[in-house]
């Protein structure tokens, strides 16, 4: 598996999330397969597939389960046989700017915090395949910065990030691929430029262009996808 970020992307319904599910093993095909790293996943155990495939679920109070913040953190490595435990907990919530919380009760953080943890219970376990549902949503703007920073360390370091979002404008600037889901089907797979420029794809799918681009489009500049690009063509 390479390293890099995939975005995907579609309307509410679209499958999304129950793709993503299946690549750990927690929804397995009624029909075909899933094969992940050579393995099919209807024969091999979620924990197998979990040591090399991390969910961070869109809500973090369906993942999370124990009061302290480093007990939530810790727990997969452990629980995976992990022999640097305690580094692996530091360095996780180093990651995401929890740095010192590893005492705090989880559940009087705040949501954003709390999807923080639960990404640092998933980043400790150190898996190839890092899979991100929704995780710019409830995050102010430095929250998000911080959500893609760790994107694109990962992404540098070798593994691969699947983000599920709505949010077009962290797909533009953190992804190197966007698939687009509609009706349960691929409806488009290319970079964002391609992509989010391609008026057919958005007009059937739902996704709303970048700003950028609509902006671009409404001056009659084609193919811009960023602020940069925006600026570029009215120079």
């Amino acid at each position: 598996m390479d390293g890099g970020c995939i975005a995907l992307l579609g309307p509410n319904g679209a499958g999304k999330t129950t793709l993503v599910k299946h690549l750990n093993g927690l929804l397995t095909p009624t029909t075909g397969r899933v094969v992940v790293d050579g393995r099919d996943t209807r024969e091999t155990r979620v924990s197998t597939l979990a040591a090399d495939v991390g969910l961070v679920f869109q809500n973090p109070d369906d993942q999370l389960f124990h009061s302290r913040v480093a007990d939530e953190v810790r727990f997969g490595p452990e629980n995976i046989g992990a022999g640097d435990v305690d580094a692996r907990v530091d360095r996780a919530l180093s990651r995401v700017g929890l740095d010192g919380m590893g005492g705090a009760d989880t559940y009087e953080l705040g949501r954003a915090a709390r999807k923080r943890v639960a990404l640092a219970s998933v980043l400790a376990m150190e898996p190839r395949v890092v899979v991100l549902d929704e995780p710019t949503a409830g995050q102010d703007a430095a929250g998000v910065e911080r959500v893609g920073r760790v994107v694109e360390t990962l992404a540098a370091d070798g593994h691969l990030v699947v983000v599920v979002t709505h949010d077009v404008a962290f797909a533009t600037d953190h992804a190197d691929r966007v698939l687009v889901l509609s009706g349960g089907e691929l409806l488009a797979d290319g970079s964002p430029r391609t992509v989010f420029t391609d008026e057919a794809v958005t007009a059937e799918s739902g996704v709303q262009a970048p700003v950028p681009t609509r902006v671009g489009a409404a001056l009659g500049f084609d193919g811009v996808v960023n602020v940069d690009d925006l600026l570029a063509r009215l120079r």
